[in-house]
């Protein structure tokens, strides 16, 4: 999500861009997904105990503490705090995204319509992965 906001915000400052299972809320539709979205939504019963083991200072329900917040993101900005389309589409630096095909957060619309957008992108969807997966691989 910086990555989209450095390239719309400071379009000659990144010589290229990764985006790394990242994502923006823009347009109506995405933007009212997203504020009806629950923790249990977004994070599955089969994802829970693996979110669970990574995050375990607060307890058995850190899971649902973390996804509440993260979702209390888009309460906290205003709309005019994701770009639109058309800022999408001002990006000049080259872009890829990665996105995995399992990614529990957001589905893999989001990263194809970013491709859409982003005039100098190339898009990598990698197949059986999930969003740890993306941004944890260091092989």
């Amino acid at each position: 999500m910086l990555g989209i906001t450095v390239g719309v915000e400071a379009p000659d400052l990144p010589k290229a861009l990764v985006l790394s299972a990242g994502t923006y809320f823009y347009g109506e539709e995405l933007r009212a997904w997203w504020r009806g979205r629950t923790s249990e939504a977004h994070v599955p019963p089969e994802r829970r105990a693996a979110a669970q083991a990574v995050h375990t200072a607060l307890g058995p329900d850190q899971w649902r503490l973390l996804a509440e917040a993260f979702l209390a993101l888009h309460a906290h900005a205003p709309a005019e705090d994701f770009p639109e389309e058309e800022e999408l589409r001002s990006i000049r630096a080259p872009t890829l995204i990665i996105h995995g095909d399992r990614d529990w957060f957001f589905p893999v619309v989001v990263p194809v319509a970013l491709y859409g957008l982003i005039p100098a992108s190339e898009l990598c969807i990698l197949p059986n992965a999930g969003r740890a997966h993306v941004h944890s691989h260091a092989d």
